[in-house]
């Protein structure tokens, strides 16, 4: 689930299904933003088309 910020900041992700390829990320303290960044270096611009849609 995707919690919106103010502002324009990222929002907050929280995933509850332990099965989810990114929860162990989440679990071990990895941020959106943290995320989005390591999505950016191998060419994907996630957050463009997240606040575009």
């Amino acid at each position: 689930m995707l919690e919106m910020k103010d502002g324009g900041e990222y929002p907050e992700l929280h995933l509850s299904e332990a099965g989810h390829p990114v929860y162990p990320l989440q679990k071990h303290g990895a941020q959106l933003e943290e995320l989005l960044d390591l999505l950016h270096a191998y060419g994907h611009d996630l957050p463009s088309l997240v606040y575009d849609a």
